[in-house]
């Protein structure tokens, strides 16, 4: 992961994730809703046969990354996380089989019912709404209509 704190001019290496093995991919990279200094971060290692999610947050702008990972269960492939606009410690996971939420800042992790049971590779919330648009593989979207009774 590269940071830049000048639109670009300059980049500077962040820190690696703890515990993450060689050669996985950073699958996703994204600001805080709240916090100019926060960021987070997914790594996946699938194709090396580890299937263990691997969820980090920065808040030093990826000088040092501590795991979301919380009691998300082993063989839990992560693909996106979105933080809610409002309230800080809501967050929402894109997974390979669903969706999860946590409602304090990835302590604990709980799986959406009423969700199939289908690789949701990519997350967004609308704001006016307050709406989880969740994107499928291959399968189209799915929208969590008004998700504010969880904050």
């Amino acid at each position: 992961i590269q940071v830049s704190e000048d639109d670009g001019g300059s980049w500077r290496r962040a820190a690696d994730l703890p515990g993450v093995p060689e050669r996985s991919f950073i699958i996703f990279v994204g600001a805080s809703e709240h916090d100019a200094d926060t960021v987070y971060a997914i790594a996946d290692s699938h194709k090396q046969g580890d299937f263990n999610p691997y969820l980090f947050v920065s808040s030093d702008r990826g000088q040092s990354w501590q795991s979301l990972r919380g009691d998300l269960p082993d063989g839990t492939i992560l693909w996106a996380i979105q933080q809610d606009h409002v309230e800080p410690n809501l967050l929402f996971l894109a997974a390979e089989y669903g969706l999860y939420a946590s409602l304090n800042g990835g302590e604990n992790w709980h799986k959406l019912a009423g969700v199939p049971t289908m690789a949701f590779r990519d997350l967004k919330i609308h704001q006016r709404d307050n709406d989880l648009v969740g994107a499928s593989f291959g399968r189209g979207f799915y929208v969590f209509d008004d998700y504010s009774p969880l904050r």
